[in-house]
C-alpha cells in the first residue's frame, strides 16, 4: 500500500510531507512505539530464570560471571564483594545446566565461580555459602581447560609491539568497486574471531553475523538497501551484522543493542581491512515495516535489530575512492 502511495502521490506533496514536521513526528512516534513494543517483547525484560531461553540464561550469566572478573582486578579489591549476585550466579548455572548441559558457557561460569572462591581463601577470607554450593557442582564434569577469571599482563602486551592503529584507519576506504576475487570464507570467520575483542556491555557479545554467498541472493537483498546501485551486484559476498535484543533488560537498556552492535559493526570493518578485504559498510536506515521483509527474506529472527549490509570483495589493482577531508580534531573534541 505504502509503495503504490509513492507512485500515485504528486512529487510536490511527498516534499510537503517530507518536510513537514507534524507528518514527521507521527511518523516517528509510531515507528519508536513499535521499537520499544518489539524490545519488551524480545528482550529479557520480567522473564522469570526458570523460563528463559538458552541465550536469556547465557547472557545473564555472561552478565553476572564478568562481575566477578572485574571484582578482581580493581586496583584494591575488596573481599567477599557481590555475594548476592554469586548466589544469584550459581542459581541460574544450576538451571542451565539442567536444561542445557555443560557448555562452554556453563565451563567458563563455573570456573569464575570457583576463581571467586580461590580469590578469597587467598586473602584469608571463607565464603561458606558459595564453597558450599561449589563443592556440590563441582561433581559434574567440567572442562578443566576453559581459560576466565583474571590474569596479570604486561605493558607492552598491552600496547601490542606491532601494531599501529593509525595506518590502519587511515588507509581504509569503503569501496564502490571490487576485483572480482573470491573471498575465502576462512578470512570473514578470522575477521568474526577479532571482532570478538570488541568491548560489550558487561561483556554480553550480543552482536550476530550472517554471511551470504549466492549471488541470487545477495542480489534480492540488497534490493532492500538504497545505497548499493551501480556497484553492489560487483561484491563476492554480502554481511548482515545484528544485535540479539534478548540479552538486554529494562528501559535503561532499550537501546545498548544499538550501541553494542555499532562498535561490533566497526570492528568487523578493521578486522576485514587488515585481512586484506575490501569492504563497503551499507547502511539499513529502515522503517519497520521494511525491516520485517528483510529480515524475513534474509533468514533472520524478529528478535534482533539489524545494525548494517557490509558489501565484501576483492580490492582492485587501482581504484577510485572519496577523499572529501573529515572534520578537523577543534569542531568535534570539546575539551571542558
Amino acid at each position: 500500500m505504502k509503495s503504490y502511495l509513492k507512485k500515485i502521490l504528486p512529487l510536490e506533496f511527498k516534499l510537503y510531507l517530507k518536510n513537514n514536521k507534524a507528518f514527521i513526528s507521527t511518523v516517528i512516534l509510531f515507528e519508536s512505539l513499535y521499537d520499544g513494543i518489539n524490545f519488551v517483547k524480545y528482550s529479557a525484560s520480567g522473564v522469570n530464570p526458570s523460563r528463559k531461553s538458552k541465550e536469556m540464561l547465557e547472557s545473564e550469566m555472561i552478565f553476572y560471571y564478568h562481575k566477578i572478573e572485574k571484582g578482581m582486578v580493581m586496583p584494591n579489591p575488596r573481599p567477599k564483594f557481590g555475594i548476592k549476585s554469586i548466589e544469584h550466579l550459581i542459581k541460574l548455572l544450576k538451571i542451565y545446566v539442567q536444561k542445557y548441559g555443560v557448555t562452554e558457557t556453563a565451563n567458563i561460569t563455573f570456573k569464575c565461580l570457583n576463581e571467586y572462591v580461590i580469590f578469597n581463601s587467598n586473602l584469608g577470607e571463607e565464603v561458606s555459602s558459595v564453597e558450599t554450593e561449589i563443592k556440590k557442582l563441582r561433581q559434574i564434569e567440567w572442562n578443566n581447560e576453559i581459560i576466565a577469571g583474571a590474569k596479570e599482563v604486561e605493558k607492552s602486551e598491552i600496547l601490542g609491539i606491532n601494531s599501529n592503529f593509525e595506518n590502519l584507519a587511515h588507509s581504509r576506504y569503503s569501496l564502490r568497486d571490487f576485483s572480482g576475487e573470491n573471498i575465502d570464507i576462512d578470512l570473514v570467520e578470522k575477521a568474526v574471531e577479532i571482532a570478538q575483542k570488541t568491548p560489550s556491555v558487561c561483556n554480553r557479545q550480543s552482536s550476530r553475523v550472517y554471511l551470504y554467498k549466492d549471488k541470487e541472493n545477495i542480489k534480492k537483498l540488497l534490493k532492500h538497501q538504497n545505497g548499493n546501485r551501480g556497484f553492489g551486484h560487483l561484491a563476492d559476498k554480502l554481511l548482515i551484522i545484528t544485535t540479539r535484543m534478548d540479552h538486554f533488560v529494562g528501559s535503561s537498556e532499550r537501546n545498548q543493542h544499538l550501541v553494542d552492535g555499532g562498535m561490533y559493526s566497526m570492528s568487523i570493518l578493521y578486522a576485514l581491512h587488515s585481512l586484506g578485504v575490501g569492504t563497503c559498510p551499507l547502511n539499513l536506515a529502515l522503517d519497520n515495516s521494511s525491516s520485517i521483509k528483510l529480515k524475513k527474506d534474509a533468514g533472520i529472527g524478529n528478535g534482533e535489530a539489524l545494525l548494517m549490509m557490509i558489501a565484501i570483495g576483492g580490492i582492485p589493482e587501482k581504484t577510485k575512492v572519496a577523499v572529501s577531508n573529515r572534520r578537523h580534531v577543534k569542531e568535534v573534541l570539546k575539551i571542558i
